[in-house]
């Protein structure tokens, strides 16, 4: 792709993202290639994120995405709506093995807040990076519950029982604030617990292995995650360096950029994966999904703000 024409779609994400997001149908915009009647051009545009594709005629003019918006082509993306794919504890997931109780802890397998609402996917194990603590790398929304619960909280494996001290595998540790507020912007969906010394783990994903390193995304690479509700599934790149609007299951709003799109690769439950390439370089943590697309939060801010690495 041409680093210059990408650069400019970077800085009209950065810049006029606004011109789109007032548009009542648009849900987000990154950086794509363009596709004519499903054929990659490998063309760099500006990829229009939209809940549905409305016929030109059923739409007011103000709402009408332009084909090129400063000299830059753009090619609209029917998304459906993005939300963050936790799940309630008390839904009933046919994928014995993951959600169930399972010594040593692994990526992969089913995680929760003693006294959150929802539960998700331990996505990874980590170590921080002044004295090579190891904790469970997950979403805010799975280990945090959205902000509400504070440092120290127990996290279960599986989901919560009615007796959690058997099923005690985690403190929470530290949580990247999720910022709510109508021009707050957020970048990561993350949080870590400590584990206890007497909690036994491995580093090893299901069907994967372990991660070997990090890698930055780029359109067309091929990714793939083991989550606790689909499993071990296979994916495609499809847009990165994405604003994108998303919504949590209590109905609120959040706006992130930076985000990665990638082709249906996940379910309901699935949040907090680790998505790695095809060498188990780790590219980004799964937060969310619409009934085309994943959403993708970049590994490397995740570390960054977090103060861990992967041994």
């Amino acid at each position: 792709m041409s680093s210059l024409l990408e650069n400019s779609i970077k800085d009209m994400i950065n810049n006029y993202d606004k011109v789109f997001f007032h548009k009542s149908n648009v849900i987000g915009v990154g950086l794509g290639v363009k596709n004519i009647k499903g054929m990659n051009t490998k063309e760099p545009c500006l990829h229009v994120l939209v809940k549905e594709k409305v016929p030109l005629n059923k739409l007011n003019k103000k709402d009408i995405v332009p084909s090129s918006f400063l000299g830059i082509k753009t090619d609209i993306i029917n998304c459906g709506g993005f939300k963050l794919s936790g799940e309630s504890p008390i839904t009933k997931i046919n994928n014995i093995n993951l959600k169930s109780r399972i010594r040593p802890i692994k990526p992969g397998i089913n995680i929760a807040a003693f006294n959150g609402e929802i539960g998700g996917t331990l996505g990874a194990i980590v170590f921080g990076n002044k004295k090579n603590t190891p904790y469970i790398l997950s979403c805010n929304h799975i280990l945090a519950d959205n902000n509400e619960l504070e440092v120290g909280e127990y996290i279960v494996q599986p989901e919560p029982p009615p007796d959690y001290y058997h099923n005690l595998v985690a403190f929470l540790s530290k949580a990247i604030r999720l910022d709510f507020e109508e021009k707050g912007i957020n970048i990561v969906d993350a949080a870590i617990a400590e584990i206890p010394s007497y909690v036994k783990y491995t580093e090893e994903i299901p069907y994967i292995g372990k991660v070997k390193n990090i890698a930055d995304p780029y359109i067309t690479m091929r990714v793939r995650k083991t989550g606790c509700v689909s499993g071990y599934t296979e994916g495609v790149i499809k847009t990165i360096n994405t604003k994108v609007r998303i919504s949590n299951i209590y109905g609120e709003k959040l706006m992130f950029k930076d985000q990665i799109i990638a082709s249906y690769m996940s379910e309901i439950g699935d949040s907090g994966s680790i998505v790695v390439d095809s060498y188990n370089n780790a590219i980004g943590l799964l937060m969310g999904l619409s009934k085309e697309y994943t959403i993708i939060n970049p590994i490397t801010k995740i570390l960054n703000y977090l103060n861990v690495h992967f041994n």
